[in-house]
């Protein structure tokens, strides 16, 4: 059921897995966006965990591999999977809530962290091509861009979820979910389903080398 505060609520991952294990009454779309974000954030701190790595100096040839494949990742999966629909959904909040300057905000980091992750995928790819590129740029450049996307993520969860929740009604869901499908016809599945195995692909690489440095 909508509610007419339109004011944010402000709760963190652990209540908005409570909300969305419990299934009943909860948005298909909502879930899958926020079962994406639960993705991202391991992918990131896969990410993170790599570029220690490399910046200890600890980098071969198959570190650096992980490290493209995440940042292919997550520059191509998001725009292509789940920034269409969240972008739906805040686009039509907006139109909702006096809150218009969080919903802007997100909006805006959409774009702003693709450009920096290409970059960041461009110095690596740079490296990988035999070019000499300070290891300096490459882990801050590349900090930076997983800590932003990190904050954008849980500011997303925290914030934007749980007040799509209370401002958005049966009816409002079903129209968002009308025009989702259309969007989503338009993409191949298999380049999809690819792109999730090299999700897996460098998640469970971190946990193999997590599980050999800790036997």
């Amino acid at each position: 059921m909508a509610n007419n505060n339109n004011r944010p609520t402000y709760i963190g991952m652990r209540e908005m897995d409570e909300i969305t294990s419990n299934r009943a009454g909860i948005p298909a779309l909502l879930a899958q966006l926020y079962s994406d974000h639960t993705q991202l954030l391991e992918l990131l701190t896969a990410l993170d965990h790599y570029l220690d790595r490399f910046q200890d100096c600890q980098s071969g040839a198959e570190n650096l591999e992980l490290l493209l494949a995440g940042l292919d990742y997550i520059n191509t999966y998001p725009e292509k999977w789940h920034h269409p629909s969240e972008s739906l959904l805040l686009e039509k909040l907006r139109e909702r809530t006096t809150e218009k300057d969080i919903v802007d905000e997100s909006l805006l980091a959409h774009n702003a962290l693709v450009d920096q992750g290409k970059m960041c995928w461009q110095l690596f790819n740079s490296v990988a091509n035999g070019c000499i590129v300070g290891r300096d740029q490459l882990v801050g450049c590349t900090r930076t861009f997983i800590s932003e996307y990190r904050s954008h993520i849980n500011q997303e969860t925290a914030e934007l979820f749980p007040h799509l929740l209370m401002v958005f009604g049966p009816d409002d869901w079903q129209e968002v979910e009308r025009i989702t499908p259309e969007i989503s016809s338009a993409l191949n599945k298999l380049m999809k389903q690819d792109y999730e195995q090299t999700r897996e692909y460098v998640v469970s690489g971190m946990k193999r080398e997590a599980a050999a440095e800790n036997p």
